[in-house]
């Protein structure tokens, strides 16, 4: 039973759920062989829960306008124009290979003045179910994993166009229910350090957005005494968005962003190419009311090899707002994680 236990949680935490496993002795992951997954704990961290910004090629870390969530970067809640706010999202995940595996997430922010907000959150990534058997294929019964974060974060104005924001963060990932052969839940605590520049509006209406966000610093996550520690999901984000404002009713945004995970590969070549993910995309917002969006997001195969198409639209009426994005696969690799993938979003403006 030791063993078994021992390949279940190394095997979640290379990568949450994922078709096709194969694990060796340094925690590798290969996906119908064709890419080796870096080894981390809780990935889903990494999940984007902006729908806004999962419609516009998933580039949240500069993306100019009012803000939902912090996880992109927390600096970037300084641009609020309510004074508070809640938000949940919905994204299921691979609907195509399994049931029951889905990304929730609750948050809110309340805004003291002009220069400073706090936001707080809670993310519940559910796992399904999972079939337990011994060394001799006895049952054991079943197990729902699952991994939560919360988090607490502040954001601050410097000056009006240089903005600062941290978030703390708790996370616990359970993996099996009960304990066996020294198993037990993990458990870790983190932060995300943000700055978000905005330049002035010229005559044209045009400015500039530029963003940085290292997010996932923390301790390892380790699920008993005689398992190995896993890294969080550590990474470096850096943005740059393009506003443009047409007449009163009309307005474009470009969006642009890299992101650099700070964890070696499993196969041990380490170099900034093998690492690497872009993002672009844009959004047309027409009277604050309307907007349509479509971005395209591409990662290295060390870090996943996900390649996917993104779309989105919103709405915004009185204190409602609704956000939906679906993401395309595109390419080979492991599009099927992503196919048929719809994210939904709603907001309400308290006060």
């Amino acid at each position: 039973m030791k063993k078994i236990v021992q390949l279940l949680t190394a095997m979640a935490a290379v990568v949450a759920v994922t078709p096709v496993m194969a694990q060796d002795h340094s925690d590798s992951l290969s996906i119908n062989g064709l890419y080796q997954a870096s080894p981390v704990a809780v990935p889903f961290l990494r999940m984007n829960q902006d729908i806004r910004s999962a419609g516009i090629g998933e580039t949240g870390v500069a993306l100019p306008g009012d803000n939902v969530t912090h996880y992109a970067n927390p600096a970037r809640m300084v641009q609020v124009q309510s004074k508070s706010a809640i938000n949940v999202a919905y994204t299921p995940w691979m609907t195509n290979l399994a049931k029951n595996i889905a990304l929730y997430s609750v948050s809110g922010y309340y805004k003291f003045s002009d220069e400073d907000v706090f936001t707080a959150g809670v993310r519940y990534f559910k796992q399904g179910r999972l079939q337990m058997t011994d060394d001799y294929g006895q049952s054991l019964g079943e197990s729902s994993p699952y991994d939560m974060a919360l988090d607490l974060s502040y954001a601050r104005k410097i000056t009006d166009e240089l903005h600062i924001g941290a978030s703390f963060r708790y996370i616990n990932s359970r993996i099996i229910s009960g304990s066996y052969d020294g198993y037990r839940n993990g458990s870790a605590v983190g932060a995300d350090l943000g700055l978000y520049y905005q330049s002035k509006a010229n005559v044209k209406g045009q400015s500039w957005h530029l963003g940085m966000a290292l997010t996932n610093i923390g301790s390892k996550v380790k699920y008993g005494a005689a398992f190995n520690s896993y890294q969080l999901p550590t990474n470096l984000a850096l943005g740059v968005a393009f506003k443009q404002k047409i007449e009163d009713d009309h307005e474009l945004i470009f969006s642009t962003e890299f992101n650099k995970l700070l964890v070696a590969p499993a196969n041990g070549k380490n170099s900034f190419g093998n690492t690497l993910q872009y993002n672009f995309g844009g959004e047309y917002t027409y009277n604050s009311m309307f907007s349509v969006r479509a971005g395209y997001s591409h990662e290295s195969k060390t870090t996943g090899g996900l390649q996917f198409i993104t779309t989105g639209i919103g709405l915004k009426y009185k204190v409602c707002r609704f956000d939906m994005a679906y993401l395309l696969p595109s390419g080979k690799g492991a599009g099927a994680m992503v196919n048929n993938t719809f994210k939904l979003g709603l907001g309400f403006i308290l006060k």
